[in-house]
Formats: C-alpha cells, structure tokens, sequence
C-alpha cells in the first residue's frame, strides 16, 4: 500500500542526534541518520515513540490528539506558520 502510494519506509535509519533535521524555512528540507544517508522529501513521518524528528525541528504539534475539540479550538486561534508536521513520507 505504502508503495502504491509513492511512499518510500527507510528501516532502521535513526535519525542523527541534534544534527538531523536541515530546514528551509519553516519546512523540514532534508533529514540525517546515523549511517549517513541523507534523505530529502517533501513530507517526512515522525514514527518513532518520542516525537525525535518533531523535536529537532522544533516545529508545533498538538499535545492532545487531533480529534480533540480543544486542540481544534487552540489550532483555529492562533497563526503557526511552522505547522509544517510530518504526516507521511513522500
């Protein structure tokens, strides 16, 4: 499925310790690993358990799930032009 849909899963690839993550902007560019693979896309997924791509982005993401109606409110308040969250690797 993933396939399919265009979508490349790199296993086994841990994403660089504080030097991870290249951005342009608010956008996350091009990611890092350990091995050193270099990885641009356009959309990254955050898949690991502690939010680490989200982290050294230093991007905004919602602490409640997204189908929380306060997070929605809260979403809808404010501008977050670095809302640029990883939903799917593409």
């Amino acid at each position: 499925m993933l396939g399919e849909s265009g979508v490349t899963l790199f296993e086994n690839h841990r994403l660089r310790e504080r030097t991870g993550v290249r951005k342009e902007g608010f956008r996350i560019a091009e990611i890092l690993t350990e091995n050193g693979a270099r990885l641009p896309a356009r959309v990254f997924a955050d898949a690991s358990y502690e939010g680490d791509l989200v982290a050294q982005a230093k991007v905004s993401y919602p602490s409640r799930p997204f189908g929380d109606r306060r997070d929605k409110q809260a979403m809808l308040a404010r501008p977050r032009p670095d809302a640029s969250l990883p939903l799917a690797t593409r």
